[in-house]
């Protein structure tokens, strides 16, 4: 892990049972998780508990409803920035193109995504249902603003692709730019796609 908090997506692995302390004071030598460094500032860190083994995405910009972790809301990111060499930033849509509630496929760095807008909000999950494969891109968002699947209808939340049932799927961060509609995706011979069965 790098040193302090970034303003751009980074991912990080948890097991079940893990319990870690997130600080946005930008002093620790381990961020985001919190090293004590704080402890001269108001700063409180932030412990959170997993249930399970999971990959997400954690960012420093502040914006986020779900701090520390990322919800797509950020609008301070840079296609630079990329955690890894092998994750880019790849334009996906126009602006404008993607309506409220009215998912689409997409294509990145060889994955194949869903995109969707849910009050506002932008949403990329991995088009792939786990059930049977269905392409999430061609559901439909349900009252709740969960993406459903066409062929069992099978909910998939947005912000981190947690399922209705047993199964969930990979999200991916994503950005409004002002030439278009950005993701953040590893190349597909390097991505380990999160399946939690």
């Amino acid at each position: 892990m790098s040193s302090g908090w970034r303003d751009f997506p980074f991912k990080i692995e948890v097991s079940a049972g893990d319990k870690k302390a997130f600080c946005m004071c930008g002093l620790s030598k381990n961020g985001p998780f919190c090293d004590g460094s704080h402890k001269a500032t108001d700063v409180t860190p932030q412990v959170v508990a997993f249930d399970e083994d999971q990959t997400l995405f954690v960012c420093g910009c502040r914006q986020s409803a779900k701090r520390p972790f990322c919800d797509g809301t950020h609008r301070t990111l840079q296609a630079s920035d990329a955690d890894s060499d092998s994750a880019h930033w790849h334009k996906v849509v126009e602006r404008g193109v993607l309506g409220e509630r009215q998912p689409r496929v997409a294509a990145a760095g060889g994955r194949s995504l869903a995109l969707f807008r849910v009050d506002g909000g932008y949403f990329a999950l991995a088009n792939d249902c786990p059930q049977d494969g269905g392409s999430l891109g061609e559901g439909r968002v349900d009252a709740e603003g969960y993406l459903c699947c066409p062929r069992h209808g099978r909910g998939f939340r947005p912000a981190d692709g947690k399922g209705t049932h047993e199964a969930d799927v990979e999200t991916f961060p994503i950005e409004v730019r002002k030439d278009g509609v950005y993701v953040l995706v590893e190349a597909a011979a390097d991505a380990k796609p999160r399946s939690r069965t």
